[in-house]
């Protein structure tokens, strides 16, 4: 693993760690923002790793859905489920809901 993967790697987890800590302490839109982040930081990992760099948010999901999923390498459920949160993710945050997300 490149010294650059694990970086984003420890970037994520520590997104998490925060994310964490904004639950706790009741500030569930910064929280939500956090974790965001770390999934990002995540996917960026996973790309990294393959020796593909990509900055922009859009883009880093199209490179997962285009390198991995469409590949076979993860399954398309994986890209799924990352649209899923982003979007109940969203909605949560317009809403004002996030302190009830189970």
């Amino acid at each position: 693993m490149t010294e650059e993967v694990t970086k984003l790697i420890e970037k994520s987890e520590h997104a998490l760690e925060v994310a964490e800590a904004l639950m706790k302490d009741g500030y569930p839109s910064d929280a939500a923002s956090k974790v965001y982040y770390a999934m990002f930081y995540a996917a960026q990992a996973l790309l990294k790793s393959a020796g593909i760099d990509v900055v922009k948010h859009s883009a880093v999901e199209s490179a997962i859905g285009y390198h991995f999923a469409k590949t076979g390498k993860i399954e398309l459920t994986v890209l799924d489920h990352f649209d899923d949160y982003t979007n109940i993710l969203a909605y949560k945050l317009i809403h004002n809901s996030l302190t009830d997300w189970n």
